[in-house]
């Protein structure tokens, strides 16, 4: 990653968490935690790779507080903010630049995340066979990855839901919020030009299924509708 795309996201740092004020942004996580809710085993091993600010790893934190978790993000910014919500000796936190192998053994992780990363890397394809490397035999991945990069649609629909609650208090806060709603929308409007530059790579739910099944998962579950419409979701299995 150039000095630039660090510096980038080293800033996106700042606002990412913004995000997770959003509606669609808690649902998405909702659903994400919900992937793993067939996994009974107490002393589960779950990375997410491209932990971020560590919000989709406190919520499983919360809700599975015997699981043994890592995070692994390129920004230091991103796990200088996520260390300080996962004081925890079940949370793992590591930098480290997901366009290469990944630090860790074959057959590591009883479930892997990814949730908005593969989008960023330079070879997709290296990094899925990576994830299946470091899973076990019929372990599970959960994989989120914009395939419409529209986020007006994600501020649309936060506002539309917020006023159709009907809520003062939450009206307020929302209005409160909305200097850092547009800063952060202007971040992801940059992101989503990216795709036009063919920097980035934002690929529908029928394109990405063969790449999924070559790289040895065998897809469950996809969905094209989550995230206000603008992110697919797979549910995979490790063969």
């Amino acid at each position: 990653m150039s000095i630039s795309e660090q510096a980038f996201w080293n800033f996106y740092a700042r606002l990412y968490d913004t995000l997770g004020t959003t509606i669609p942004y808690t649902q998405l996580h909702r659903e994400i935690v919900g992937c793993l809710k067939h996994i009974h085993n107490d002393q589960a091993r779950v990375l997410d790779a491209g932990c971020g600010t560590g919000h989709q790893l406190k919520l499983i934190r919360d809700r599975h507080p015997s699981w043994r978790l890592s995070g692994l993000d390129r920004s230091e910014a991103m796990l200088q903010v996520a260390s300080r919500k996962l004081r925890d000796d079940n949370v793992v936190l590591q930098q480290g630049d997901l366009s290469k192998p990944l630090p860790f053994n074959d057959e590591t992780f009883d479930a892997v995340i990814s949730t908005n990363v593969l989008y960023t890397l330079p070879d997709p394809v290296a990094h899925l066979r990576e994830l299946r490397r470091i899973l076990k035999k019929g372990g599970t991945l959960v994989l989120v990855n914009p395939w419409n990069p529209k986020p007006h649609l994600i501020f649309v629909d936060h506002l539309r839901r917020v006023f159709n609650r009907k809520r003062p208090d939450e009206i307020a806060l929302t209005c409160f919020r909305m200097p850092s709603y547009i800063s952060i929308f202007a971040l992801n409007l940059l992101i989503a030009a990216k795709g036009h530059t063919q920097t980035y790579t934002f690929t529908p739910a029928h394109s990405f299924s063969g790449t999924l099944e070559s790289c040895g998962f065998k897809i469950l579950t996809a969905r094209q509708d989550i995230y206000a419409n603008t992110c697919v979701l797979f549910k995979a299995k490790a063969v």
